[in-house]
């Protein structure tokens, strides 16, 4: 089991949470027991562990999340998997995007007969009317093209296609166009605290750490918890529709380039009792929470997210809460396993 004081957040003065809630436990802390709630205030921990006990087995609960073994499930992998990107056969092919110092480049390869491309910009990715679309480059005749300083920086997220000159707004969304729409997402302002992120962008380069985020994050240690298991593992690699732990020394903005998925992202929510550390697969807002391919919230299906800038946790209700990208939630399921399913429009 990994030491606590690595994966939690360290507190010197009491906080709370009234919203947030666990399943009814008898745990103690800090020398205090009995302290048995569905909506247990995070009070007087002050970065030390929860330990408790239930009827399918031994609990932990720290700032951090749960960690240590939950009931009987066995080893493997947790839920996730890369979403991927559908065929790549539009006119335009290969679109890339990438961090260069302080800027975004991207890069594409004409096909037949397309002598110059346009550029579009939306600050909402492709699940959205074409109307939010605005051409900000044409008749480009190279195969790639710079946006200086806006790496860590705004617009903090920002949505690309590269389409054949002359290509109208409604029709730039066309696969036979290009089947790939490219972005930045910022993380902003992450604070220099123990903080849960998800990468809501297909990394083209690879799922490695320094991949996905561009060597911004190199050298700080993420952890990874296994649904299935329920444990924490340390990882070097990222994955889609999961979330992760870091712990960052210092305030950071940290940009993340990629594909927008456009393909079905499957998954599997893990239940009896377990808890799911999730992210969302895709850099577009749904709202409401089970709009993204989850059941109504309820006692069975009970979410949290947690504030990177409060450091605590808030319990979840369906309406207006949607599932945002670039945090990271618990999922608290107690019935049978079921596929996760978060299909595109």
């Amino acid at each position: 089991m990994l030491a606590m004081a690595a994966i939690m957040p360290a507190f010197s003065t009491p906080m709370s949470s009234s919203s947030y809630s666990i399943p009814s436990l008898t745990i103690s802390s800090g020398g205090h027991t009995g302290l048995q709630s569905s909506s247990y205030k995070l009070q007087d921990i002050k970065g030390q562990a929860v330990i408790g006990s239930g009827a399918s087995g031994s609990y932990g609960l720290g700032l951090g999340g749960v960690y240590g073994t939950l009931g009987e499930g066995g080893g493997g992998g947790g839920g996730g998997g890369m979403p991927g990107l559908g065929p790549d056969d539009g006119l335009i092919q290969n679109t890339r995007i990438r961090i260069d110092g302080n800027d975004i480049v991207l890069s594409w390869t004409r096909t037949g007969s397309v002598a110059s491309v346009d550029i579009w910009r939306s600050a909402d990715e492709d699940y959205n009317p074409a109307g939010a679309w605005t051409r900000i480059d044409t008749n480009i005749t190279v195969s790639e093209q710079r946006y200086t300083g806006i790496v860590r920086n705004v617009p903090h997220k920002a949505y690309y296609r590269v389409v054949p000159n002359l290509t109208d707004l409604t029709n730039i969304h066309l696969r036979s166009n290009n089947a790939i729409t490219v972005g930045k997402f910022d993380l902003v302002d992450l604070p220099a605290a123990t903080n849960l992120i998800s990468t809501p962008l297909v990394c083209f380069t690879g799922t490695s750490i320094t991949n996905v985020f561009s060597g911004q994050l190199d050298g700080l240690i993420f952890y990874n918890f296994d649904d299935r298991g329920q444990t924490y593992t340390e990882i070097s690699t990222i994955v889609h529709g999961k979330s992760y732990w870091v712990t960052l020394p210092t305030i950071k903005t940290v940009t993340i380039v990629g594909g927008v998925p456009n393909v079905a992202f499957n998954s599997i929510i893990y239940g009896g009792s377990k808890y799911n550390l999730i992210g969302s697969p895709t850099a577009k807002a749904i709202a409401p929470f089970s709009g993204a391919g989850f059941p109504a919230l309820g006692s069975d299906n009970q979410v949290y997210w947690f504030s990177n800038l409060d450091q605590t946790y808030f319990g979840l209700r369906e309406t207006p809460f949607g599932f945002n990208p670039g945090v990271g939630f618990w999922y608290y399921h107690t019935g049978s396993d079921y596929p996760w399913t978060l299909t595109r429009p």
